[in-house]
């Protein structure tokens, strides 16, 4: 019975696992090695483009009044 669990844990966990990997290679990030057997990943964003809004809301967030916005805004989101 033990055994059966296991099997059922791992084959849900793998598919987890999968599923996972493929999502965050699909968005462009590197992963250092892809998992074997635990549901931990080493990715790295260094090749990701985040384009022109990205690039607006770093110009933004180094101004004081940016700065002020994004503070409000946190607060607000939680």
């Amino acid at each position: 019975m033990a055994d059966q669990e296991t099997a059922a844990v791992r084959e849900v966990f793998t598919a987890k696992r999968n599923l996972m990997v493929k999502r965050l290679t699909d968005m462009g990030i590197r992963l250092a090695a892809e998992p074997t057997s635990t549901f931990y990943a080493w990715g790295s964003p260094a090749d990701l483009s985040f384009g022109p809004h990205m690039d607006n809301m770093i110009r933004i967030g180094k101004t004081k009044k940016g700065r002020k916005l994004l503070n409000q805004f946190k607060a607000v989101a939680g």
